[in-house]
């Protein structure tokens, strides 16, 4: 003969296979979320602890160097190569 079963064991008795994929289906799933989570915190540090040390405005000279640059478009631009050096862009 067999004992009688309460209702809770006749249950995990009977679903335990579907118990078992959900478990591990939700442990999988907070591990996945958890990891990603210290990866987001791990490659994006805060940037309120960085101090730049890259100046940020240019002095007198350097902007009038930037000034004096002409466009790309311009035409009429003679450039003199230095004594001993060929140009390998032309031919």
């Amino acid at each position: 003969m067999s004992k009688p079963m309460n209702p809770a064991e006749s249950f995990f008795v009977r679903y335990n296979l579907v118990i078992l994929v959900v478990v591990a289906a939700v442990i999988l799933s907070v591990t996945v979320y958890l990891s990603y989570q210290s990866y987001i915190a791990a490659t994006t540090p805060a940037t309120a602890d960085i101090k730049s040390e890259i100046p940020t405005n240019f002095d007198k000279q350097t902007t009038e160097k930037i000034e004096s640059l002409h466009a790309s478009d311009e035409e009429g631009i003679v450039v003199t190569e230095p004594q001993g050096r060929y140009d390998p862009f032309t031919e």
